[in-house]
């Protein structure tokens, strides 16, 4: 079973954590956030792992080879110029396209979601989606009264991208050269019917995209609540 992990962002918002190194190398209590991945993909059954690389990727690359215990195959794929993400998976069709279905993963996240139950089914893709954590605290009122308060509840009815999907081969015919997968091939299959989605309740997720983020993430990880 192959994942690829999109690993060329190139941090932006981390400020000096990325200064030295690019995003899927930032610690999170002590580890990469790539090597979290990999240990979470393993747990789900991946025998293959496909980096789709940027333009800036080149130490991720190094730390791969470098990095003995991972006990999983490693495949680099080199990005054209300004894929974007669209483009970026496309980069990776001669190492997918013989797969019945696949996974791809975006590199600055972490969860526990047990993608291995995700299964295209009928869809050329089936995203996974997390509950949204408001990030403020939430009143309920009755007039002017305060009858309850809940500090940054899980939107129990809001879904969002967690960054993973699973998908056929076919999604290869909707995939641009160059583009932004959620501008280009979402709409299509959208529209046609082919995309559909596997909601994860209770599992852990978080996008790692700030120096906060990784705060907290790190006291997550240090209270045991990301678990493989």
């Amino acid at each position: 079973m192959k994942a690829a992990i999109l690993i060329g962002g190139k941090g932006k918002r981390m400020g000096a954590l990325a200064a030295d190194r690019p995003k899927p190398l930032i610690e999170v209590a002590g580890r990469s956030i790539i090597d979290w991945q990999v240990d979470w993909l393993k747990s789900n059954g991946i025998t293959d792992v496909v980096l789709l690389m940027g333009q800036n990727s080149d130490k991720v690359v190094e730390h791969a080879k470098r990095v003995s215990n991972w006990g999983i195959n490693v495949e680099f794929v080199q990005e054209i110029e300004r894929a974007d993400t669209g483009g970026a998976v496309k980069c990776a069709e001669r190492n997918l396209k013989d797969e019945k279905h696949f996974y791809i993963i975006n590199g600055d996240t972490l969860n526990n979601m047990k993608i291995k139950k995700m299964k295209p089914g009928k869809y050329t893709v089936v995203m996974a989606l997390s509950n949204e954590k408001s990030p403020y605290g939430v009143v309920k009122s009755h007039g002017s009264k305060i009858i309850q308060f809940l500090e940054k509840p899980i939107l129990k009815n809001i879904w969002v991208n967690a960054g993973c999907f699973v998908a056929t081969p076919e999604l290869f015919d909707f995939l641009p050269e160059r583009g932004n997968i959620s501008e280009t091939a979402w709409p299509k299959l959208v529209e046609l019917g082919k995309m559909g989605c596997k909601k994860f309740k209770g599992s852990y997720w978080r996008d790692i995209g700030t120096p906060k983020d990784v705060e907290m993430a790190t006291d997550d990880i240090k209270t045991g609540a990301l678990k493989f």
